[in-house]
């Protein structure tokens, strides 16, 4: 029902914006979808900068998790090699748990970096690789606070069916470490500690950007994942936002992600503010 109640808000937003089609210059290879703006053929030109918070409901196991998360993500093209993009993404996070002592800290600092080997026809392709630093605190249960190096490689493609649609898509394959956790308990009850079995994860999905008019996108991704660790659940998550243009190199975005399995949040709200510079 969820699922449903989702697709055609997204169907409304679409069908509003279809009544008046503006001339557009097209989608910009600096607008990109919510979750993961590594995950795209395009390569950004020059600078990009954007300053995200999301609100997390999770539910692992026994524990229900409200998770904040509030942190930048950088990316640069370099003048002299424009096909080769840069990037590094920092979380702090706060994690409030149902039985044990909440606890704020940093998530894994991840850095990466992609070359665009393919642009023609309106079809763009590029190869990537993805390192996480172990920076991420043992006491927060979040997929992306492990504490441990983890390791990634990916493709990523964009395809832009006229001026105002471009689908992006993504395959990519995560060596996760073994992570170590320990959540305290004040008063009655025991500390927990578990060391969770990394796990090779596929991680497959795709999306839609669609320029409604010349100042807003509206973005829709799904994206699957199998389990990060052993005897966790796998992360399949929707996703669907929209993208205001306040400037040519200022944009807000907003959007609404709900988790299909049990690995990914059960729901998830994001606002971000991006620059170009």
């Amino acid at each position: 029902m969820k699922i449903g109640r989702f697709w055609i808000v997204l169907l409304v937003l679409i069908s509003l914006s279809l009544v008046s089609m503006p001339a557009a210059a097209g989608v910009s290879p600096n607008a990109r979808l919510l979750q993961r703006p590594e995950w795209d053929g395009a390569i950004v030109s020059g600078n990009w900068l954007s300053g995200e918070f999301r609100y997390q409901q999770y539910d692992i196991g026994n524990e229900d998790m409200d998770i904040l998360v509030l942190g930048p993500t950088f990316a640069t093209s370099l003048p002299d090699i424009p096909k080769l993009e840069l990037g590094s993404r920092l979380w702090l996070i706060n994690a409030d748990y149902d039985r044990y002592d909440g606890e704020t800290g940093l998530g894994d600092i991840d850095c990466w970096g992609k070359y665009q080997f393919l642009n023609q026809n309106n079809f763009l392709l590029s190869g990537g690789f993805l390192l996480t630093l172990p920076t991420g605190d043992e006491g927060i249960l979040h997929p992306r606070a492990t504490g441990e190096l983890n390791i990634e490689v990916f493709g990523a493609g964009r395809y832009h069916i006229n001026s105002l649609f471009a689908l992006v898509g993504h395959f990519g394959i995560r060596k996760n470490g073994d992570a170590d956790i320990k959540l305290e308990r004040n008063g009655f009850g025991r500390d927990f500690k578990s060391e969770l079995d990394g796990e090779a994860q596929i991680e497959i999905g795709g999306g839609l950007i669609y320029q409604a008019q010349p100042n807003l996108n509206i973005l829709g991704e799904f994206n699957i994942a199998t389990e990060a660790y052993d005897d966790l659940d796998s992360d399949i998550e929707l996703t669907g936002g929209v993208e205001y243009m306040l400037q040519p190199d200022i944009s807000l975005k907003g959007g609404l992600g709900m988790g299909l399995d049990d690995g990914a949040p059960g729901m998830e709200l994001i606002g971000a503010c991006t620059f170009v510079f």
